[in-house]
């Protein structure tokens, strides 16, 4: 019964996804009027997954960094669908993470900040995705500007100051440890990896003050 049930539930999905495979490649090709022509006939299809990876049409939108079908495509969804989560758990906020485009990240986290807190099946929120990437500045200043770290788990924030260490994101790495001073206890790991990472790359903290300041919060382990 359990295996008719979930064979039933496959066979509905990939009915969805065949109807709506249009709206997959109106948001790749960024196609905004063949797409609106499309949800126009199939209203249901803006919020189901599209994509083997089971990702929505926001999703795609957001790979393929389709601004302006992004806007419009917005216009239909609720504040709820930017839940939505793809096979890995990834959310559209950790697509515009990687994708380093800060005005897309704006537009999803106006509508609903929680995607920020929403950690995908690696358990790192779209901040933490952004800062191990290492490859886009702005948005990882945005997203941390946006993120609340004190609702963060201690281990996310310890690993969210290794990332930052590891990808040379060093004035974020201060701020971090100047928000949360005890971060450094908070995980067993986190200070003789840290401290090994700095003692490669103190050339480039900066100045003598700030290395005092590393060392005096790290050292504290």
């Amino acid at each position: 019964m359990g295996k008719d049930l979930s064979t039933q539930g496959e066979r509905i999905i990939d009915e969805n996804r065949a109807q709506c495979g249009p709206l997959l490649h109106a948001a790749i090709k960024g196609d905004w009027p063949a797409a609106k022509a499309f949800l126009e006939k199939y209203p249901h299809c803006v919020r189901p997954n599209v994509s083997k990876e089971e990702g929505t049409a926001l999703h795609e939108a957001v790979v393929a960094q389709q601004s302006t079908f992004i806007k419009e495509l917005l216009k239909l969804m609720t504040p709820e669908d930017l839940e939505l989560r793809t096979k890995q758990g990834a959310t559209a906020l950790h697509f515009a993470a990687q994708s380093g485009i800060v005005r897309i990240a704006e537009q999803l986290v106006k509508i609903n900040n929680k995607p920020l807190l929403i950690d995908d099946c690696d358990e790192r929120t779209p901040l933490q995705y952004a800062v191990e990437l290492g490859r886009h500045r702005n948005m990882v200043s945005y997203l941390f500007s946006v993120t609340p770290l004190i609702q963060l788990t201690a281990h996310q924030r310890s690993e969210l100051l290794l990332y930052a260490v590891s990808s040379d994101f060093y004035d974020i790495a201060l701020k971090i440890l100047e928000m949360d001073p005890n971060i450094a206890n908070a995980d067993s790991e986190c200070g003789p990896t840290a401290l090994s990472m700095l003692a490669k790359k103190t050339f480039a903290i900066g100045s003598t003050s700030q290395l005092s300041f590393w060392k005096s919060r790290i050292n504290s382990c």
